[in-house]
């Protein structure tokens, strides 16, 4: 990751999603995609239950960590938390098979 560290930053969302808030959630897709595209966001995950939000980070610094978390519109709104991590593993990417069938 070119010297950066990695991070984990966890997002506790709010119990009652209002219009205001999904609206700004659609407003930061293309700013996670473009995060994504530079290689800053590595991954953005969802729970099941939609109370929480994790974000692997690769940044500089904690004070880039922040700087790219307020770039979402919905961190104004909530509570976070973010650490430096170790490692993570992901599986790689594959497509799956073509067939002629």
């Amino acid at each position: 990751m070119n010297g950066k560290l990695l991070f984990m930053v966890e997002f506790i969302l709010p119990q009652h999603l209002d219009e205001n808030f999904l609206d700004q959630l659609a407003r930061q897709r293309p700013i996670a995609e473009e995060l994504f595209n530079d290689n800053v966001l590595i991954s953005y995950s969802l729970s099941i239950e939609r109370k929480r939000v994790w974000l692997m980070l690769s940044s500089v610094s904690e004070h880039e960590v922040k700087q790219i978390i307020d770039m979402f519109p919905i961190s104004t709104e909530l509570d976070f938390d973010f650490c430096l991590v170790d490692f993570h593993v992901m599986r790689p990417f594959e497509l799956p098979e073509f067939s002629l069938n």
